[in-house]
């Protein structure tokens, strides 16, 4: 079957039923096809390229868009928008990521995602419905961005409305432009490039949603200079991090993360505010610890992060804006390792900031004794939280500090068993305990 792909596939894209597209404008934008970069799927090169021709003739059909020749030099055929495709194998299934942007400020402004068996008949089809996906989109691009100027980073807190995405995508003159940086693993079961993949496939899945402005990795690559590559694979720290999307001129840093406490994996994609470095929110998603399943994880991941950029969260009790430090929770024979405990405050933190209307001290390795303000920053309250050993079960106690007074303005308790799994059900208990403390007077 390998052989004839290649064949077939050029026969499919010249063969599929006519288009009607909507109304455009008299002379269809030029596009510029990137060949398909292929990671860890079943595809020859041969097939790459195959496949690769196969969507230009999809983007053209119907005479939507002009698709230029590969063969003839970008400064004598002048497209206005590049597409990008990559094909992903992460367990056993693959995902399709098709990005456009324009080549004059190469901000993605339509993409699409498909994913499904990897077998290569299947892939044919997978990228053919990509490919009309992005079709689609790109043409409300068109129809409605095409005359606004690139929209400036944001300025102060994240951008909140009552409007579902595609009124927000209306009126929101200036969405927020993200730059969204390689996920992290935490002790889960996917190899590096699998992490890889699904931090493209994040980032497509926002732009999709049509709430962000995501900067590609090669923009940020072609802002950040030559040493920016090896600097973007090896951040994972919050300052790291602020720094290099600051500098790229995005309003703000996403950092995303899937860790393993147990059977289950936690995921969340946590949000920094390059003005103020800071995160002022967060989502998370908990699945058990299998590849395809993680994958919808960070499906889910994409669409509660549009949800909680259109709508306002609940104000805190106090007033204002509380800055938090959270702490790593205290283990008192707890059946919990140092990092398992390290990814439990992240989680906690996490589901603080989508809980309340708070901001957290991004930094990685707080350690605070009672009353004691961190240094050099600016927190208002901590929460340190502790899981002791009692009997046959375990008792997860937090509690909230007031860093000006020094003293405690409350506590929260809830007893499970001793089991990870148990565990991580308990902390999340102990989280909306807590929410519920921060939203008094």
């Amino acid at each position: 079957m390998r052989g004839i792909l290649p064949v077939w596939v050029g026969c499919l894209a010249m063969s599929g039923a006519a288009f009607s597209p909507p109304a455009r404008a008299a002379e269809a934008a030029r596009i510029d096809v990137a060949l398909i970069e292929v990671q860890g799927a079943p595809l020859d090169a041969a097939t790459a390229m195959a496949l690769t021709d196969a969507l230009g003739e999809w983007l053209a059909k119907g005479q939507r868009f002009e698709v230029v020749s590969r063969r003839v030099p970008i400064a004598q055929t002048k497209p206005k928008y590049r597409v990008t495709a990559a094909v992903s194998k992460v367990g056993a299934a693959c995902i399709w990521t098709l990005q456009a942007f324009k080549v004059t400020d190469p901000r993605i402004v339509a993409s699409a995602t498909k994913k499904g068996s990897c077998e290569e008949e299947a892939l044919v089809g997978l990228l053919e419905q990509a490919t009309e996906g992005l079709a689609t989109a790109l043409l409300r691009f068109e129809r409605e961005g095409s005359q606004a100027a690139p929209p400036p980073p944001p300025e102060g807190p994240a951008l909140v409305s009552p409007l579902p995405p595609a009124a927000l995508r209306a009126a929101a003159k200036k969405p927020p432009v993200v730059a969204v940086f390689r996920a992290e693993s935490k002790g889960s079961p996917l190899a590096a490039d699998e992490v890889n993949s699904l931090s493209d496939y994040l980032s497509t899945r926002l732009g999709e949603a049509g709430v962000f402005q995501v900067l590609p990795r090669s923009e940020m690559l072609e802002r950040l200079g030559p040493t920016a590559a090896s600097e973007l694979d090896v951040c994972h720290e919050p300052v790291c991090r602020h720094h290099l999307a600051s500098k790229a001129g995005a309003g703000f840093a996403l950092s995303s993360w899937v860790g393993k406490v147990g059977s289950h994996c936690l995921m969340a994609v946590d949000v920094m505010d390059t003005s103020s470095n800071l995160l002022v929110r967060s989502v998370q998603v908990r699945k058990q610890c299998q590849p395809d399943l993680i994958i919808d994880g960070f499906e889910r991941l994409a669409a509660l992060l549009g949800e909680s950029f259109s709508r306002p969260r609940p104000k805190a009790g106090r007033g204002g804006t509380p800055r938090l430090a959270v702490l790593t929770p205290e283990s008192r024979g707890s059946p919990l390792s140092g990092d398992e405990l390290a990814i439990l405050r992240d989680y906690l933190r996490g589901r603080l900031l989508s809980g309340v209307q708070v901001e957290c001290l991004p930094t990685a390795d707080l350690r605070l004794r009672a009353g004691e303000r961190p240094a050099g920053a600016s927190a208002e309250l901590s929460v340190q939280t502790s899981i002791a050993m009692i009997g046959g079960h375990c008792q997860l106690s937090a509690s909230l500090w007031d860093l000006a007074s020094n003293k405690q303005i409350g506590a929260a308790t809830v007893r499970e068993k001793c089991d990870d799994d148990r565990l991580v059900a308990g902390l999340e208990e102990l989280s909306d305990k807590l929410v519920v403390l921060l939203n008094q007077p």
